[in-house]
């Protein structure tokens, strides 16, 4: 499959083969080469290209189909390619399925007061913005949706801070208190799998 652009038509900027009937091998693998320049390409979106048009299909399953995309220029930057069937019309789709954003290269919570903590960040390589949350006993959820702001609700948590400035001090905290945070990268509503950090503000002196 040479693919031009990442958006359009089927046939125009992606190859779209007429198969007719569509009979898949109950055995060995069909490998499916995607290459070319793949303009407008994004690996954090997720992709649905029909790329066979048949009239009738049989013993499909998506287990006998490798996929190789050495020659496609973008990259998949962790995502996973998979082919799917349209039941109804016998069509196959070549899908993109965008990976996990990696996370912050570094995070850390360090007490700095009896009612501060200090939360610095490095952003990955991507350049990707971090949403922070704490909780008092560590344990979070999986993130979803767009990030909320500070004070909401949110991954088993409340939201410190949502951006790309660090570092950032978490104040008005409780003395001799454990606080607990998680940093995720994120781009639109798509999350790294996170990292965490505690720490313990001070005794009164």
């Amino acid at each position: 499959v040479d693919m031009s652009a990442a958006a359009g038509t089927a046939g125009t900027e992606w190859d779209l083969i007429s198969a007719g009937a569509i009979a898949v091998n109950g055995s060995g693998t069909f490998t499916i080469y995607l290459s070319g320049t793949g303009t407008g390409f994004d690996s954090d979106a997720s992709y649905s290209w029909k790329i066979m048009d048949g009239t009738s299909m049989s013993g499909f399953d998506t287990n006998r189909f490798g996929i190789s995309a050495a020659g496609f220029t973008p990259g998949l930057d962790g995502g996973a390619l998979s082919i799917s069937n349209d039941v109804a019309n016998y069509d196959l789709y070549l899908v993109f399925t965008p990976g996990p954003l990696d996370d912050p290269a570094a995070f850390s919570a360090t007490a700095t007061s009896m009612s501060t903590i200090q939360l610095a960040f490095t952003k990955n390589g991507n350049n990707d913005n971090v949403v922070i949350v704490f909780d008092l006993d560590g344990t979070f959820s999986a993130p979803s949706g767009a990030p909320p702001d500070a004070g909401e609700a949110f991954a088993g948590g409340t939201v410190v801070y949502k951006g790309a400035a660090s570092p950032q001090t978490h104040s008005s905290r409780a003395t001799c208190t454990h606080y607990y945070y998680k940093a995720w990268s994120y781009s639109g509503t798509k999350y790294s799998t996170g990292v965490t950090d505690d720490d313990t503000t001070f005794a009164p002196a």
